[in-house]
């Protein structure tokens, strides 16, 4: 006899009851069937270990033993009927085949074939850097293997469904796991449910399964079925299943499990089989766990932890909704207080203390973090960041859909109501479940975005070209910076008209938000979302002067439009904002910013009156840069910017026409020197206000390189201060400065191939420079005969990248002190001098004159225009010696 036969549950249901019982007959039937049953799953259950070696044993001794952990936690007798036992005997038999590759008909073929497969790949080559697009047979296998365990565990449960009901064909014929016809077709979906329900959440159990379900025909009419029951059952069962019989030693010894199943392994093989004690569980340890045993001992606890919200969660919906089926346990005895618990799970050496971060106020943390704690008090950033959402949810939805690049629209609504003044974001995007909202959205920084339950509420979307900047959870939040009321609407792209759902948060995240079914006048005609905050006090929206909007009558329109602008120069939607009862105006369309005319892309960078403003310099210079406006994509076509370069400016930072900007997710983060127009690029910080460019080295290079020849096809309209530094920018942009002058020798300005000449010419094999440059003061120095000084002008401001407030400024694109050095004209003049003295490797120049000749400072004397002698201060470079 099997241990599952000697439990009660088997005994008092489908064991023999003697020749007095009237349904012997019908009992049999089921017995001899469970038994045909159990010998097939015992064959697909030995596979598991071959597709997941590392997990703890799901082989036919787990399933017998959910028989045991069933008997254990309910009285005896137990109201099950014998269908009821059958029933959950099925679903103990199914539930984890599908974690075995030999549970699929058509092995790894179908597995892979599943788009949430393909989406899990997706998700594990962006995180490693690689392109989803990336071809199968280019694929590491490792990357395969994590895409297959991850997807094994993900559909399991589910895959139980079609085990119990679906045939494995062989030879042309079919083989069920349950053979009997009519109880296939009676019971049969019944298994697959109970089976897959325990993977679901516990609130969906009550949904699915209120009602009780009849019985066929051969069988007594008060054998129903009560799924619900058998749900609780079998997810009880499972959960509290850890015991050694889940991890024997010597087959840990054989399969050498590693990392995190090692600790299951661990925590296992040292446990006893539970107790009931006072109507809990009690686990205890066979020996004590060590101080090398911490990682294992932590992992049981925490899985004890969930054992005991199990039993706690399912004795609270049985009493509510079956109190005459109650199990008698309700949760695990020292699970609370880690000083009880370790009497009964033993540790040796040390003492354990639960150091997990806590937050003892949830709503103080989200109302910090997720405001001016994170963000500072610019209190355009929330509209930003709802913005940033809209346009992750088009994305999505262009992509589901099928729709065109330039497909989406955002409204921004100013106006008020009975309850003040408000604005409004809706966008046409994806939307949102009510899963998501309560699992995702309300989940403070947890992101939708690539996340296990974006798999399923959007298959498809991973594994496409989504690249969403939405990354930490957290940007809805800063909503509340601007206000305590807020009202969600949504409505997910594929459901109806009536399905809209509202979440109504009444005061700040202090309260629980509402979530509720929509009103008629609330319902989205369209898929998306609606975001409504209302405004305590308008003045909270002034920036200095420019108050954006003014109480109750709204009068700075234009101003608003030029923010709305400069914010979102290059997004991939439709743009349009509203005042009032005014009809929406479009301010931005869709990736116009890549045909629109230069100055007007320009114009959104800064304001307009900026423009009125400068002079007519200002504007003539501006315009000699904007024919140099180029798109710039890679060897991919990928669209990466579209810009110029111009001088860097040191005095004017972050004012006058000369403007750049890195954009993120079309959004613009913070300024550019040196680049006019715009980067695409990525956030650096979670506030999104550092970004840097997405460009590769190459592609920059090659843009860089055919900005200098632009600008020196027109070097006429430039100053020689202007060239060179131009020629700091480009070279600092990893391009070829061409003819582009760089650095000055007594009185001349030179480009490289003039400077090899002069070198070669004069055979050099001293480089003295001066560190003033003499023959700009306008006035006349007598140099002695034969000397040759040489100075390089190097831009007075060489940041390209400087944040929102100018307060953060960074060397890019050099990654480290060395590129840094190399990235300046002084780094380009050491090249060439290495250059034409035939140096392969400029470590002999630094090795014997130190970083860019600092071990070789001299001074020389010259005569001024009037015959007096002056001191300046010079460095040499020497020219290596070689054998």
């Amino acid at each position: 006899m099997d241990s599952y036969e000697r439990t009660s549950l088997w005994q008092k249901t489908l064991a023999y009851q003697g020749q007095e019982d009237p349904h012997n007959a019908e009992r049999e039937t089921l017995r001899n069937a469970y038994k045909l049953f159990r010998d097939k799953a015992q064959i697909l259950a030995s596979e598991i270990n071959r597709s997941l070696p590392d997990f703890t044993v799901h082989d036919i001794t787990h399933i017998d033993a959910l028989w045991e952990m069933a008997d254990l936690v309910t009285d005896c007798p137990y109201p099950l009927t014998p269908t009821e036992a059958f029933v959950l005997g099925g679903a103990f038999l199914i539930h984890d085949l599908g974690m075995g590759l030999a549970a699929y008909q058509n092995g790894i073929e179908q597995l892979r074939d599943n788009q949430t497969w393909k989406d899990t790949l997706a998700a594990i080559l962006k995180r490693n850097g690689q392109s989803p697009n990336t071809p199968l047979e280019n694929i590491s296998t490792a990357f395969l293997n994590e895409a297959d365990s991850v997807m094994l565990r993900t559909l399991h449960a589910k895959h139980a469904v079609s085990l119990a009901e679906s045939p494995f064909i062989y030879n042309g014929n079919q083989y069920y796991l349950i053979e009997n016809l009519e109880l296939r077709q009676s019971f049969g979906h019944y298994i697959g449910q109970i089976a897959y329900s325990h993977w679901w959440d516990i609130d969906k159990l009550e949904a699915e399964f209120y009602h009780f379900s009849g019985v066929a025909g051969k069988f007594p009419n008060d054998w129903t079925v009560d799924l619900l029951k058998l749900a609780c059952l079998i997810r009880v069962a499972d959960v509290t299943q850890i015991d050694d019989r889940r991890a024997p030693l010597f087959l840990q010894i054989l399969r050498k499990p590693y990392g995190y199943s090692r600790q299951h392994w661990d925590f296992q093989s040292n446990l006893n089989q539970p107790i009931r004690s006072n109507g809990r569980l009690r686990y205890t340890s066979k020996a004590p766990f060590r101080e090398s045993d911490v990682d294992s001992f932590w992992t049981c606890y925490e899985t004890l932890q969930v054992v005991d919200k199990e039993l706690n969660d399912v004795d609270a919906l049985l009493t509510s909704t079956r109190p005459n089926a109650r199990l008698n346990v309700f949760g695990v005895e020292g699970v609370g207080t880690l000083h009880h618990l370790v009497k009964l799970i033993r540790v040796d050496g040390w003492t354990p203390i639960d150091t997990s971060v806590k937050v003892a106020n949830v709503a103080d943390l989200v109302g910090k973090l997720g405001g001016e704690q994170l963000y500072s008090k610019d209190k355009f950033i929330p509209i930003r960041e709802l913005v940033q959402n809209s346009l992750d949810a088009l994305q999505a939805r262009r992509l589901l859909d099928g729709n065109s690049q330039d497909w989406g629209d955002i409204l921004i609504k100013f106006d008020e109501d009975k309850f003040g003044c408000y604005i409004e974001i809706e966008d046409n995007g994806v939307g949102m479940s009510s899963q998501v909202i309560t699992k995702s959205f309300l989940n403070f920084g947890e992101s939708f975005w690539s996340s296990s339950l974006m798999h399923e509420e959007l298959p498809g979307l991973e594994s496409s070209n989504f690249n969403p900047v939405g990354k930490y959870g957290i940007g809805f939040y800063s909503v509340f910076m601007l206000g305590n009321r807020v009202i969600v609407r949504t409505r997910k792209y594929d459901a109806g008209r009536n399905d809209t759902l509202v979440l109504d948060f009444k005061n700040n995240v202090n309260k629980r938000p509402l979530l509720r079914k929509a009103l008629r006048a609330e319902e989205l005609k369209d898929g998306g979302t609606s975001i409504k905050i209302w405004l305590p006090d308008f003045r909270l929206f002034q920036n200095d002067s420019d108050g954006i909007l003014k109480p109750s009558n709204f009068i700075n329109k234009e101003y608003l439009e030029v923010l709305l602008k400069m914010n979102f120069p290059s997004i991939s939607a439709n743009l349009s904002f509203k005042i009032g009862t005014d009809n929406p105006q479009k301010i931005v369309s869709s990736n116009d910013w890549l045909k629109i005319e230069p100055l007007e892309l320009m114009q959104r960078l800064f304001k307009e009156t900026d423009y009125k403003n400068s002079s007519e310099e200002d504007k003539n210079k501006l315009a000699h840069y904007l024919d140099n406006m180029k798109i710039i994509t890679n060897k991919d076509n990928k669209i990466l910017g579209r810009a110029f370069i111009y001088e860097n400016e040191f005095f004017q930072l972050g004012t006058g026409i000369l403007k750049g900007a890195v954009t993120v997710g079309g959004i613009a983060s913070n300024s550019l020197n040196g680049i006019g127009g715009i980067l695409i690029g990525n956030s650096i910080m979670a506030s999104r206000e550092l970004a840097l460019p997405d460009i590769d080295e190459e592609t920059l290079s090659n843009w860089a390189s055919e900005q200098a020849y632009l600008i020196e096809q027109k070097k006429h309209l430039f100053t020689q201060e202007t060239l060179l530094s131009l020629a700091g920018n480009v070279h600092n942009l990893r391009g070829n400065i061409q003819n582009l002058p760089f650095c000055y020798v007594n009185d001349k300005i030179l480009n490289c191939t003039e400077l090899k000449n002069y070198i070669s010419e004069k055979d050099l094999t001293e480089i003295i420079i001066s560190e003033r440059w003499l023959f700009g003061e306008h006035k006349y120095y007598k140099l002695p005969p034969n000397l040759s000084l040489f100075y390089i002008m190097e831009p007075m401001h060489s940041y390209v990248i400087k944040d929102k407030y100018l307060s953060r400024q960074i060397h890019w694109p050099a990654q480290n002190s060395y590129e840094w050095f190399y990235s300046r004209l002084r780094g380009l003049f050491l090249e060439t001098i290495a250059e034409v003295w035939n140096i392969s490797k400029l470590e002999e120049l630094m090795g014997r004159n130190g970083v860019f000749y600092e071990n070789e400072k001299n001074s020389i004397e010259i005569q001024d225009e009037e015959g007096q002698l002056i001191k300046v201060d010079t460095h040499k470079i020497i020219k290596p010696f070689r054998n």
